[in-house]
């Protein structure tokens, strides 16, 4: 499990740091080795993301940004190469 949660994590800060484009409404799916958890990950305006475990919906398109200095925020109209 913690592999997983490394997974997600560095996905997640790759998405929110890379500075190219990418099309509006892009949707990534992971999912774990036996199927069990997955995760999707919806870029449009900001970045939102979901995980599901089995047939459980854990987390539902939940928003994630990253506020640094000078009042840049990571994660707002989000791209990816």
């Amino acid at each position: 499990m913690e592999t997983i949660k490394r997974i997600i994590y560095s996905l997640l800060l790759t998405i929110l740091l890379t500075p190219a484009g990418i099309a509006d409404g892009q949707v990534f799916r992971l999912e774990s080795p036996d199927g069990k958890l997955k995760i999707r990950i919806n870029l449009d305006e900001g970045v939102q993301w979901s995980l599901q475990h089995e047939n459980d919906i854990v987390l539902d398109r939940s928003a994630i940004s990253l506020a640094i200095k000078e009042g840049k925020v990571l994660g707002k109209n989000p791209r990816l190469i």
